[in-house]
């Protein structure tokens, strides 16, 4: 009987022991996997960082191109248009001026009404060409307030997972709380 409680003594400090070792086991697989997941974290929040911005530069960059090409190029053809018809105009009115030059104060006059005219159609044309300029502006304005606009929701993303990242965090720091608090184990 006395050989019988010792047996059964000798198994309990077994287990024991074994006990402990399994706890040690816990405790570095929990550093390990602690350490796996902060590292697989940090790594996607640098990809997902460096990917968004480089995405936004390249669509900035595209977008202001994009504009400046088409308000050159629109420019382009009203100021080549405008100095062709005035070319034009301007050749009409030599043309008629070398005639009249002999002629009387009636035909210098009716040269005058003729200039009157070319002026107010170049002064309508000025005018349209203002209106167009605006509305080129204004367009560019409302594309510079939707590429804001896109920056600002890009940067709430970039806002919102930094505080998931922290959430996550703190949720870590409990789970270390808890397991050593039920285990006993200090998680580093």
């Amino acid at each position: 009987m006395l050989m019988l409680k010792k047996s059964t003594k000798n198994t309990r400090n077994k287990k024991v022991v074994e006990k402990s070792k399994g706890n040690k086991n816990i405790e570095n697989l929990l550093k390990k996997q602690t350490a796996v997941i902060l590292g697989i974290m940090d790594e996607k929040l640098e990809k997902q960082s460096s990917a968004i911005l480089g995405i936004m530069d390249e669509k900035l960059e595209k977008q202001s191109s994009a504009i400046l090409g088409i308000m050159d190029e629109k420019l382009e053809k009203q100021s080549s248009a405008i100095l062709g018809i005035m070319d034009k105009r301007f050749k009409e009115s030599d043309k008629k001026l070398l005639k009249l030059e002999d002629t009387t104060n009636k035909k210098f006059e009716a040269v005058d009404r003729r200039f009157d005219a070319t002026d107010q159609k170049i002064l309508k044309l000025e005018d349209t060409m203002n209106k167009r300029f605006e509305e080129s502006e204004a367009k560019a304005d409302q594309r510079f307030d939707r590429i804001m606009t896109n920056l600002d929701l890009i940067l709430k993303r970039v806002t919102d997972t930094d505080d998931e990242i922290e959430f996550i965090k703190l949720d870590i720091n409990r789970i270390k709380a808890v397991v050593k608090e039920k285990l006993g184990v200090n998680l580093m």
